[in-house]
């Protein structure tokens, strides 16, 4: 049986289209909202939650000590997203993201390198990292986005479309697109 819940109405136009791929259903379908902030939403009058269905077997769960944030997790028990609720009187805010299975990780700081590094993570072995930026010495690489530019063009020679949070969960005999 699929689950009904409140989920932020502020995500981004990826998270939206990716949530549809994925079989979530908005019971009163507004689109993505993103507002610059609280007061830009509580000005067009937008309850901050909105009802939805969530596909066969996710779940939404909070996370341990903490009663604002919460995991989405899929049918696999893996966590797929965040939704965010922060009903204080004076920051009333609620959002829902999903992530993409492969990212750039935080930038990290590494002697004789650029200011920065990142590595490419599979957040399923986050641990283990499939590339990282850290052989791009500042005298081969003037520009500060270099490093962040070739985890980029790694991703996406290796996994394309890797930041659409719908694909590359599943095999991709059965892998899913958001349009």
């Amino acid at each position: 049986m699929r689950k009904t819940m409140l989920l932020g109405t502020v995500m981004s136009a990826a998270t939206f289209a990716a949530a549809k791929a994925l079989g979530f259903t908005f019971m009163r379908e507004r689109g993505p909202l993103a507002y610059a902030n609280a007061f830009e939403r509580d000005k067009a009058r937008g309850p901050i939650e909105q009802e939805v269905i969530l596909p066969e077997g996710w779940s939404v769960t909070p996370q341990p000590d903490t009663a604002s944030w919460h995991d989405v997790r899929d049918e696999h028990g893996r966590i797929r997203g965040h939704h965010y609720r922060n009903l204080s009187v004076f920051d009333a805010d609620a959002f829902f993201t999903l992530h993409s299975r492969y990212m750039i990780s935080t930038p990290r700081q590494v002697e004789g390198c650029l200011p920065y590094v990142y590595d490419v993570v599979d957040r399923l072995n986050p641990q283990t990292p499939l590339f990282t930026s850290e052989g791009f010495a500042r005298e081969n690489h003037p520009s500060l986005d270099a490093p962040l530019q070739a985890c980029a063009a790694w991703l996406e020679t290796h996994f394309p479309g890797w930041n659409n949070p719908a694909r590359h969960w599943d095999p991709p005999a059965t892998d899913r697109e958001a349009k």
